[in-house]
Protein backbone atom coordinates (compact mmCIF):
# COMPACT_ATOMS: atom_id res chain seq x y z
CA UNK A 1 0.00 0.00 0.00
CA UNK A 2 2.71 2.40 1.16
CA UNK A 3 4.36 1.49 -2.01
CA UNK A 4 1.55 1.86 -4.49
CA UNK A 5 1.27 5.77 -2.95
CA UNK A 6 5.11 6.49 -3.69
CA UNK A 7 4.43 4.95 -7.44
CA UNK A 8 1.32 7.05 -7.86
CA UNK A 9 2.70 10.07 -5.99
CA UNK A 10 5.96 10.28 -8.50
CA UNK A 11 3.39 10.00 -11.30
CA UNK A 12 1.39 12.72 -10.05
CA UNK A 13 4.42 15.13 -10.15
CA UNK A 14 5.21 13.90 -13.47
CA UNK A 15 1.90 14.41 -14.92
CA UNK A 16 1.07 17.24 -13.51
CA UNK A 17 4.33 19.22 -14.85
CA UNK A 18 3.61 17.86 -18.31
CA UNK A 19 0.23 19.71 -18.19
CA UNK A 20 1.42 22.65 -17.11
CA UNK A 21 4.30 22.54 -19.79
CA UNK A 22 1.89 21.52 -22.34
CA UNK A 23 -0.50 23.96 -21.18
CA UNK A 24 2.36 26.67 -21.42
CA UNK A 25 3.30 25.68 -24.51
CA UNK A 26 0.08 25.80 -26.48
CA UNK A 27 -1.05 29.36 -24.37
CA UNK A 28 2.24 30.72 -26.30
CA UNK A 29 1.42 28.75 -29.46
CA UNK A 30 -2.07 30.41 -29.67
CA UNK A 31 -2.21 33.19 -27.21
CA UNK A 32 -3.78 32.84 -23.01
CA UNK A 33 -6.76 34.19 -24.32
CA UNK A 34 -7.40 30.70 -26.02
CA UNK A 35 -6.89 28.59 -22.69
CA UNK A 36 -9.30 26.52 -23.05
CA UNK A 37 -7.54 25.20 -26.09
CA UNK A 38 -4.80 24.18 -24.02
CA UNK A 39 -7.24 22.18 -21.58
CA UNK A 40 -8.83 20.72 -24.56
CA UNK A 41 -5.17 19.47 -26.07
CA UNK A 42 -4.43 18.48 -22.41
CA UNK A 43 -7.91 16.23 -22.34
CA UNK A 44 -7.63 15.05 -25.32
CA UNK A 45 -4.01 13.61 -25.11
CA UNK A 46 -4.69 12.26 -21.61
CA UNK A 47 -8.13 10.42 -23.10
CA UNK A 48 -5.70 9.18 -25.77
CA UNK A 49 -2.69 8.08 -24.06
CA UNK A 50 -4.89 6.01 -21.16
CA UNK A 51 -6.69 4.24 -23.63
CA UNK A 52 -3.43 3.51 -25.70
CA UNK A 53 -2.05 2.49 -21.81
CA UNK A 54 -4.56 0.69 -20.49
CA UNK A 55 -5.19 -1.24 -23.61
CA UNK A 56 -1.07 -2.29 -24.06
CA UNK A 57 -0.90 -2.86 -20.47
CA UNK A 58 -3.67 -5.78 -20.47
CA UNK A 59 -3.30 -7.05 -23.85
CA UNK A 60 0.22 -6.58 -25.11
CA UNK A 61 2.69 -5.45 -22.15
CA UNK A 62 3.87 -6.88 -18.85
CA UNK A 63 4.09 -3.69 -16.51
CA UNK A 64 4.38 -4.00 -12.63
CA UNK A 65 1.47 -3.23 -10.86
CA UNK A 66 4.34 0.11 -9.87
CA UNK A 67 4.58 1.01 -13.47
CA UNK A 68 0.80 0.34 -14.35
CA UNK A 69 -0.28 2.56 -10.87
CA UNK A 70 2.85 5.40 -11.63
CA UNK A 71 1.47 5.73 -15.11
CA UNK A 72 -2.23 5.00 -15.09
CA UNK A 73 -3.09 6.69 -11.39
CA UNK A 74 -0.49 8.64 -10.98
CA UNK A 75 0.30 10.14 -14.08
CA UNK A 76 -1.96 10.31 -16.47
CA UNK A 77 -5.18 10.98 -13.32
CA UNK A 78 -2.99 14.20 -12.79
CA UNK A 79 -2.09 15.24 -16.02
CA UNK A 80 -6.14 15.20 -16.75
CA UNK A 81 -8.81 13.31 -15.19
CA UNK A 82 -10.72 13.74 -18.25
CA UNK A 83 -9.17 11.45 -19.64
CA UNK A 84 -9.91 8.35 -16.93
CA UNK A 85 -13.82 9.96 -17.23
CA UNK A 86 -13.76 8.72 -20.30
CA UNK A 87 -12.19 5.62 -20.55
CA UNK A 88 -14.69 4.42 -17.98
CA UNK A 89 -17.75 5.56 -20.21
CA UNK A 90 -16.25 3.70 -22.97
CA UNK A 91 -14.95 0.77 -20.94
CA UNK A 92 -18.66 0.44 -19.98
CA UNK A 93 -19.84 0.49 -23.81
CA UNK A 94 -17.86 -2.04 -24.44
CA UNK A 95 -19.06 -4.46 -21.44
CA UNK A 96 -22.48 -3.39 -22.82
CA UNK A 97 -23.62 -1.41 -20.37
CA UNK A 98 -24.57 1.38 -23.36
CA UNK A 99 -27.25 2.76 -21.15
CA UNK A 100 -25.81 3.07 -17.61
CA UNK A 101 -22.59 4.33 -19.68
CA UNK A 102 -24.86 7.36 -21.20
CA UNK A 103 -26.23 8.13 -17.87
CA UNK A 104 -22.98 8.35 -16.51
CA UNK A 105 -21.31 10.24 -19.39
CA UNK A 106 -23.85 12.56 -20.17
CA UNK A 107 -25.10 13.04 -16.45
CA UNK A 108 -21.27 13.98 -15.24
CA UNK A 109 -21.34 17.25 -17.97
CA UNK A 110 -24.53 18.09 -16.59
CA UNK A 111 -23.86 17.80 -12.81
CA UNK A 112 -20.28 19.03 -13.40
CA UNK A 113 -21.94 22.22 -14.89
CA UNK A 114 -24.64 22.60 -12.47
CA UNK A 115 -21.70 21.94 -9.65
CA UNK A 116 -19.33 25.02 -10.81
CA UNK A 117 -22.24 26.93 -11.43
CA UNK A 118 -23.41 26.18 -7.41
CA UNK A 119 -19.72 26.95 -6.43
CA UNK A 120 -19.10 30.43 -8.69
CA UNK A 121 -22.98 31.58 -7.10
CA UNK A 122 -21.54 30.27 -3.26
CA UNK A 123 -18.50 32.10 -4.36
CA UNK A 124 -20.47 35.26 -4.41
CA UNK A 125 -21.37 35.29 -1.38
CA UNK A 126 -17.89 35.71 0.37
Amino acid sequence: MLQNLFFVSLGAALGANARYLLSLWVSTQFGPARAPFATFAVNMLGSFLLGLLTSLATERLSLSPQLRVLLTVGALGSFTTFSTYINEGVKMIMDGQVSMSLVYLVGSVIVGILAAVAGMLMAELF
